[in-house]
C-alpha cells in the first residue's frame, strides 16, 4: 500500500544518509483458519482514544481463550473511512466469548477492545455502510453534575459542584474539565474550574440573577471528551418579611415639609437580611401617596400637613429583601392637631422625681374623660402608651414599665363611641441627668 511505500522510501533515503532509525515489528498475530470449522465476520474501524484512526498500518486481532483466531490490518478505504474485514473463526458454533487486540502503528502500542462479543457461526457485525467500532476506550456521552443548583446565599469560592462524566458504558467518572468560550457559555466568568470541580467566582445574587448557563468539556484520562451546556438554577432560601413596623403613626400639623415622621422597620426571620423600602400604587387608588417620600429606612413629609383640612392618610409601602422577596403593607398616618394646653388645661410638662410636682401627666377633672383614650406618641410618631379611662397615672413609663427618655412627647385622647370632641397636645418629660 501507500504508506509501506513511503516507509521503504524511507528507509532507503535513511541507509543513503548513513542514518540510523527505529523500525517497529507489528504483533506477530496469526491464525490457521484450516484447523476450525465455523466462521463469524466483523466489519469495522479502529478508534483510539476515542478518535476514528485512518492509518492503514493499523491492525485488529480477534482472541478466544487467550487464542488469536483472525486477523485483519485495517486496509480497505470506503468512502473515506478505513475498514478491516476480520474472520473469526472457532471450532464451537455458538457461546465463546470474543475479544479483540488492537494495534497502533503510530505509537507501536497495542490496546485492548473495550466490548468483547460472543462467538456465533455465520454471524455478521457491522457493514461498510454502518461499521463496528473497535475501541480502545469508552466514548464519553453525556455530564452531570453532583449538585445541580446554587443557593441565594453562595458566595465567590465556595465549590459547589463536581462535574461527572458519563461514558457509552454507563459510567460515571470525574475527569478533569474545563470551558468553552463561545455564546452558549454565557456566564462561564462566574466560574472557574479546578480539576472537576466548578468554583464560584462571584456571590449569587439572586435578585438580579435566576439562573446561570455554561458551556463546559470533560476530558478522559485516555484523551475522550465531551461537551455540554448546563443551566445552573438558583434556589432562593431567604424567608421574605412579614410585616411593617410601625403600621401606625401620628404627625405633627404645620411641621415644614421633608421633616422625619417615623423609621420603617421590617419584620422578617431573616435576622441579618438588607431590606429596601418603596411607597407603590396607583396615584388614583392611593391618593396620599404623593405628600410622603422615603429615604433609606426614613418616612419623610412631601408636604405641610393641615389637621383641619384632614385627619389621617394612608399610603402603601413594599419591602424588598436583598433577593428580591415582596412584602406589601399600609401605613396609617394621623395629624395631630396643635392646639393650646388652656384647652384641655393639662399640664405640659411630667417630671417624675418623686417631689410631688409634675410627677404625672395629669388633666383636671379626669373622670369626665373615663369614655375617652389616651395614647401617647414619642417624636418620631412610635405610640409609646395607651389606655382607656386614664387616671392621671403617667409617669413617663411605656406600656411595658420601662421609662421613657427625656423628651417632647404627643397625646390624643379620643372618646371611645362618638370618635367626637378628640384632643390633642404636647408634653414635655423631663427626667435629671437624661438629655
Amino acid at each position: 500500500m501507500f504508506k509501506y511505500r513511503i516507509t521503504s522510501y524511507l528507509l532507503l533515503i535513511a541507509c543513503m544518509l548513513g542514518i540510523s532509525i527505529q523500525v517497529w515489528a507489528q504483533p506477530d498475530w496469526s491464525v490457521n483458519a484450516s484447523n476450525f470449522q465455523y466462521t463469524m465476520t466483523v466489519t469495522g474501524v479502529a478508534l483510539f482514544q476515542c478518535q476514528e484512526s485512518f492509518d492503514e498500518g493499523d491492525i485488529v486481532a480477534a482472541f478466544i481463550d487467550g487464542e488469536c483466531r483472525g486477523v485483519q490490518a485495517f486496509n480497505t478505504n470506503v468512502d473515506g473511512r478505513i475498514l478491516a474485514y476480520l474472520t473469526v473463526y472457532d471450532n464451537v458454533p455458538i457461546g465463546n466469548n470474543v475479544n479483540f487486540k488492537l494495534y497502533d502503528a503510530s505509537t507501536n502500542e497495542v490496546f485492548e477492545d473495550v466490548f468483547p462479543t460472543s462467538f456465533e457461526e455465520n454471524r455478521i457485525i457491522g457493514n461498510p455502510a454502518s461499521p463496528h467500532e473497535f475501541k480502545t476506550d469508552f466514548v464519553l456521552t453525556d455530564l452531570t453534575l453532583s449538585n445541580g443548583l446554587l443557593y441565594d446565599y453562595d458566595v465567590a469560592g465556595t465549590a459547589f459542584t463536581e462535574v461527572l462524566s458519563i461514558n457509552e458504558n454507563g459510567d460515571t467518572t470525574a475527569f478533569m474539565i474545563d470551558f468553552v468560550d463561545d455564546e452558549d457559555g454565557i456566564d462561564n466568568s462566574f466560574f472557574s474550574a479546578m480539576g472537576s470541580q466548578l468554583i464560584l467566582e462571584q456571590d449569587v445574587d439572586y435578585k438580579n440573577k435566576k439562573e446561570y448557563q455554561i458551556h463546559i468539556v470533560a476530558i478522559s484520562d485516555a484523551g475522550c471528551e465531551v461537551d455540554k451546556v448546563i443551566t445552573i438554577p438558583v434556589e432562593n432560601t431567604n424567608v421574605p418579611p412579614t410585616d411593617l413596623k410601625p403600621d401606625e403613626v401620628a404627625f405633627n400639623e404645620n411641621e415644614e415639609e421633608g421633616t422625619l415622621i417615623t423609621e420603617l422597620m421590617a419584620v422578617d426571620e431573616s435576622t441579618t437580611d438588607i431590606h429596601t423600602f418603596t411607597i407603590v400604587g396607583d396615584a388614583i387608588e392611593w391618593p396620599d401617596n404623593s405628600l410622603f417620600q422615603i429615604v433609606d429606612n426614613e418616612l419623610l413629609s412631601a408636604a405641610v400637613f393641615d389637621y383641619e383640612t384632614k385627619e389621617t392618610y394612608s399610603i402603601q409601602i413594599e419591602i424588598s429583601d436583598r433577593v428580591g422577596n415582596i412584602y406589601v403593607d399600609t401605613l396609617r398616618v394621623d395629624i395631630l392637631d396643635v392646639i393650646e394646653l388652656d384647652d384641655l388645661k393639662a399640664n405640659n410638662l411630667v417630671t417624675p422625681n418623686d417631689d410631688g410636682i409634675n410627677d404625672f401627666f395629669e388633666i383636671p377633672n379626669v373622670d369626665l374623660f373615663c369614655n375617652y383614650e389616651l395614647t401617647i406618641f414619642n417624636d418620631n410618631g412610635n405610640k409609646v402608651y395607651q389606655t382607656k379611662c386614664y387616671q392621671n397615672d403617667w409617669d413617663g413609663k411605656n406600656d411595658n414599665g420601662t421609662e421613657l427618655v427625656s423628651g417632647t412627647y404627643y397625646y390624643t385622647i379620643r372618646q371611645l363611641v362618638k370618635k367626637e370632641n378628640d384632643f390633642r397636645g404636647r408634653v414635655y418629660l423631663y427626667r435629671k441627668n437624661q438629655y
